[in-house]
């Protein structure tokens, strides 16, 4: 099966209820992880085209009342059973194949940086907005309540990023603006839109041994002037860290006015899933994320994380420190001496002689 024909629609969506930008985060993961594999007992899909028993969005999220889901069957449960991954492992163009899985969640404003990248050189630690380090790669983003997160979860064997790409294209197309695919995995302004070269929606990836999550922003009525400022750290000397790319943004609102949050979601949720949007708390069993929360809220994850890199200290001209782990490993250079109780602290921009 061709991936193009997997990415006509996906078979089922689900929205995050919660704005913690940790929870979400690990959430992604844990889709990632679960994709393929049967869920606990007790914590399967919704069968239709509804939510559990009892079961429903709180109030705050997008889909407002009689919401026109495609009415009768039953769910198409985004998860491969076994006949369809003996299918996709011998490359068989039998069957429906794995289908993909569709995310889509709002944070409270924080920085996200990517999986190699260095936090000090890539935010504005004193913006007063949490920093969270993701597992895939790409560069640096700015999340808030204007923003829309779209994670695609889908079988490694039919990953197709082109394919992936111009999926969520066409569905932000069918918001009213002209979108289009770009460099490095980004989704730009199109000739017809109003500001034709501004970036949107930026994206990044993680696989593991059978899945492959891809995920990106996509701007809708963010704060752009929080974004510049907040996503800009301290120069570094030298460093393994890889640089985000600055480009020009725009928000899809300032492209289609009267364009909202809530009713793009739901947009985009008719756009791209062909039966069942559910919430994800309902198939989460309880204390599933508790360890990956912990993890995306600790210093070791967020800088103790950081690619070595080396910093020239205020006030010290000639003088280096060494960055290993977010920890300071050496000062070399004049007066280097006075400074040997820095050996083993924790990296402070703030270190000056």
């Amino acid at each position: 099966m061709r991936a193009e024909a997997i990415f006509e629609r996906v078979g089922s969506a689900c929205l995050s209820s919660s704005h913690d930008p940790a929870r979400n985060l690990a959430t992604e993961e844990w889709l990632l992880e679960r994709f393929g594999n049967p869920f606990p007992a007790g914590n399967s899909f919704p069968a239709g085209n509804s939510f559990p028993a009892g079961n429903s969005f709180p109030a705050g999220n997008p889909f407002p009342a009689g919401n026109p889901f495609p009415a009768g069957g039953s769910a198409k449960v985004a998860v491969c059973d076994a006949d369809a991954d003996a299918d996709a492992d011998a490359g068989a163009g039998a069957g429906s194949g794995p289908e993909a899985l569709l995310f889509l969640y709002v944070d409270d404003p924080c920085v996200v940086i990517g999986r190699n990248q260095n936090p000090w050189a890539e935010a504005e630690l004193s913006s007063g907005v949490g920093i969270f380090r993701r597992v895939s790669g790409g560069g640096t983003v700015r999340h808030d309540r204007g923003n829309i997160n779209w994670a695609l979860v889908v079988s490694r064997n039919f990953h197709d990023q082109a394919a992936e790409l111009a999926f969520v294209a066409r569905a932000v197309c069918a918001l009213g603006v002209d979108v289009v695919p770009g460099p490095r995995g980004g989704l730009f302004a199109g000739p017809a839109a109003a500001d034709p070269g501004s970036k949107v929606s930026g994206t990044a990836r993680r696989f593991n041994a059978r899945s492959v999550l891809h995920h990106g922003t996509l701007l809708v009525s963010s704060d752009l002037g929080r974004l510049r400022s907040s996503c800009r750290g301290i120069a570094v000397a030298a460093s393994r860290a890889l640089p985000s790319v600055p480009a020009r943004v725009a928000n899809l609102a300032d492209l289609v006015p009267g364009l909202g949050v809530e009713s793009a979601i739901a947009s985009l949720a008719r756009a791209m899933c062909d039966a069942v949007i559910w919430s994800v708390e309902s198939i989460m069993p309880e204390g599933c994320l508790d360890a990956a929360m912990t993890r995306h809220r600790s210093w070791e994850w967020v800088y103790g994380e950081t690619p070595d890199f080396t910093v020239e200290p205020a006030g010290c001209p000639g003088s280096v420190i060494q960055v290993g782990r977010g920890l300071v490993r050496s000062v070399t250079g004049p007066g280097a001496e006075k400074h040997a109780s820095w050996i083993g602290r924790r990296f402070d921009p703030a270190l000056s002689c």
